[in-house]
């Protein structure tokens, strides 16, 4: 048997390619239709190709309302055509197994009397390549017991029955209390059932040999894989596949070949700086092979749809692993954390681009002790010439001043034309990060705008577009107690306050240098923002709530805000009321890198329009996908959908709870002009203030305190302040 080569886990971080493609879906209208074809308990690998298991049993009763009850018009039956059947990826079935004498092999008596087809919901089915089937009880537990409210009798716990094609049991072989079959596996002429279960209070996965003849146990020919206080109902974060060199075990962080000797782990595929990532809560790493070639086959099985039976298998994904041979000029972006829509683009873009290679660095795949030392690391790299070719800013706050100041990011302006952008073709929030007058050292890819709303009557009648002058009379002026924003603390009205302004109100001259903290309007700040904090579930009024621009069902939208008695406060900028982002997610370019035109490829591609309008959770920058993006999400709800969202806040110390639904109709040309012209007027964040800002928050929370007055907690800032800029010079 040729052998394969585990690719270095560093190499395999650059070259590693993902393909994934939906192969099954379930028709949820067959599920209570006589004509269904089965409940899907499976999807594995079966000589050589992707199957799905269905069982067929029991159909529904049906209950009719008569004369006021409910009554049973129809018994619960078994299927004429029940069974165990394969499915081919081509839709095709087999049976494999009778109905009769399946349900008779793994049903209890009572399960028989009940006519339910319970029996097959959360256990373990393989079919071995001589079409032998092995079937698995999980271990009852507490969590069932309330599930279907009923005890489990002790004869039926902690066992696998292995059936032949007529029905018939083979044997059946009982596992150590607290232990099921999680998996199975055949490697040369020995057969392997992966255990999972508790041991005094900890989960255990157990591999074990055993005679596929007979069922026995081999206990010599077992070994502890893992231990630790994992969620054992929580299945598929780990998954054991084969390949031609035994047994290997996929998880998110890669894929690791198994020693069947001695159950030792050495790395074989690892996911860190790929662009894999992980499809969410609802999809299940079902069944994975490796290939004489080193390439991975993965099985997926989501149960997203919660209209569905429990827990069962709704559509099957294939995702392929390959590595790719040739030499690649390799582009590094190093973040903190790298979003799932990035990581799909960044696995397009090394499929179709033959010249760059794109790697993804981020913090959970870094040898780093912690982010902080993280992002140390990255601000020593880049002050000595070296570093990534492409930078976040999740990673970059602490030091961001300092490194535009050094000139460490490359000015965009100028290669705009060349990656084919043009600035009036997005949204003005796309280039608003890190940039001075004409140069641009930031771009964002996305954004996630979001702003504030204030009660109408907490404003002076007539007040029209809000500034900091009138919100802070308004406040000062109130005879009323109330909080500012639920949850947050003086520290975090100050916060708000302050952190949309370029100068903070004119208390900073970036030209001279110089600050003046010293002022009625600064004093005023503090004042209003130790009143206003949150201190606990009091019965006052929250004057402001949350605005969120995510997407246009969200969006408060005139007309509603009227409806709440509201009007937007917005984040206070220098010249008014806007949506705004920070700069967590904005990419700048790291001027000495080498690399320079294939990182402005890649952000060139990342604003595209055909990458931009597969953004989910987080709104386009790019105008044309935005529009697009908008009549995408139109197009799913249909004409006769409903789109529904919900939410709470905190008002006079209770918890009020709402939920907003939209039908297309709802959503009128007028509501998306709105969204859009809201959008178009999102800005960024100063980011220059940051260093400032923290000085200020700092040293403010002594005045909150009690233990400073204002005058002696300003003298202090203003010191501080004028320290930080003078060594700014």
């Amino acid at each position: 048997m040729a052998s394969v080569s585990a690719m270095p886990p560093e190499k395999a971080a650059f070259f590693l390619t993902i393909d994934r493609e939906q192969i099954y879906e379930v028709s949820k209208d067959k599920y209570w239709e006589n004509d269904y074809e089965g409940l899907p308990v499976a999807i594995q690998f079966y000589q050589g190709e992707p199957i799905v298991l269905l069982v067929k049993t029991y159909h529904m009763g049906e209950l009719t309302l008569i004369d006021g009850e409910y009554r049973v018009t129809k018994e619960p039956a078994l299927f004429p055509d029940s069974g165990l059947y394969l499915q081919r990826m081509d839709g095709s079935t087999k049976l494999l197994i009778p109905g009769e004498p399946l349900i008779e092999s793994i049903c209890s008596q009572e399960d028989r009397e009940e006519k339910t087809s319970r029996v097959i919901d959360l256990h373990t089915w393989y079919l071995d390549g001589d079409g032998n089937c092995y079937y698995s009880t999980y271990v009852w537990s507490k969590y069932y017991e309330e599930i279907w409210g009923r005890d489990r009798p002790d004869e039926e716990k902690g066992y696998f029955l292995k059936l032949d094609r007529s029905g018939k049991v083979l044997y059946k072989t009982s596992l150590e209390p607290g232990f099921e079959a999680e998996g199975f596996g055949t490697f040369g002429d020995t057969m392997y059932v992966i255990l999972g279960g508790e041991r005094d209070g900890t989960t255990v996965k157990r591999v074990v040999a055993f005679d596929p003849e007979t069922g026995v146990l081999s206990e010599s020919d077992a070994f502890v894989l893992e231990e630790g206080k994992t969620n054992k109902i929580a299945r598929g974060v780990n998954c054991f596949g084969w390949g031609p060199e035994g047994l290997y075990l996929y998880d998110s962080g890669g894929i690791r070949k198994v020693n069947l000797s001695d159950g030792s782990v050495s790395d074989f595929i690892s996911f860190g700086g790929t662009a894999w990532t992980s499809l969410g809560i609802y999809w299940k790493l079902k069944d994975f092979r490796v290939l004489e070639d080193g390439s991975v086959q993965a099985l997926y099985g989501c149960d997203e749809d919660k209209d569905t039976i429990y827990g069962q298998l709704q559509r099957g994904l294939l995702e392929e692993l390959k590595a790719v041979e040739g030499e690649r000029e390799t582009i590094t972006l190093r973040a903190a954390s790298v979003p799932a829509w990035m990581k799909l683009r960044a696995a397009e873009f090394n499929k179709t681009n033959t010249q760059y290679w794109v790697v993804l660095e981020e913090f959970s795949t870094s040898s780093a002790g912690n982010l902080a030392d993280y992002a140390k690391r990255t601000n020593v790299e880049l002050s000595a010439g070296k570093g990534p070719d492409i930078l976040c800013g999740d990673l970059l706050e602490e030091y961001l001043r300092g490194l535009i100041d050094k000139g460490m990011f490359l000015d965009l302006s100028g290669s705009l034309e060349a990656m084919g952008i043009t600035e009036g073709d997005f949204l003005p929030a796309a280039f608003g990060s890190w940039r001075e007058g004409d140069k641009i050292y930031g771009i964002n890819t996305y954004i996630r705008p979001y702003g504030h709303k204030i009660r109408r009557d907490a404003l002076p009648a007539g007040t029209g577009e809000l500034d900091i002058r009138q919100l802070l009379d308004a406040l000062s002026d109130r005879e009323e107690d109330a909080f500012f924003y639920e949850y947050v603390n003086a520290g975090g009205v100050l916060q708000i306050l302050l952190k949309g302004s370029e100068d903070l109100w004119g208390m900073v001259d970036w030209e001279r240098g110089t600050c003046d903290f010293d002022n009625d309007l600064f004093a005023q700040i503090l004042e209003v923002s130790k009143r206003y904090g949150y201190d606990g579930m009091h019965r006052r009024q929250h004057l402001v709530r949350y605005m969120d621009y995510r997407d246009i069902y969200r969006f408060d939208s005139s007309k509603e805000l009227e409806a709440e008695g509201m009007t937007v406060a917005g984040v206070l900028f220098d010249d008014g009321c806007h949506g705004a982002v920070d700069d967590g997610n904005t990419l700048a370019v790291n001027a000495a890198s080498p690399h320079r035109e294939g990182a402005l490829k890649f952000l060139a591609y990342l604003l595209d329009e055909k990458s931009q309008v597969q953004l989910e959770s987080n709104v386009p920058v790019n105008r044309a996908a935005l529009e697009k993006w908008i009549e995408n999400g139109l197009e799913e709800l249909g004409e006769t959908g409903t789109h529904s969202h919900g939410g709470s806040y905190v008002d006079e110390g209770e918890i009020v709870k709402f939920m907003k639904t939209f039908r297309r109709a709802d959503i009128t040309e007028e509501r998306i002009e709105e969204y859009l012209a809201a959008l178009e007027n999102v800005y960024v964040l100063p980011y220059r203030t940051g260093p400032i800002l923290d000085i200020v928050y700092m040293e403010a929370a002594d005045y909150f305190n009690g233990s400073k007055s204002i005058q002696e907690v300003t003298a202090v800032i203003h010191n501080r302040v004028q320290l930080y800029l003078d060594e700014r010079k």
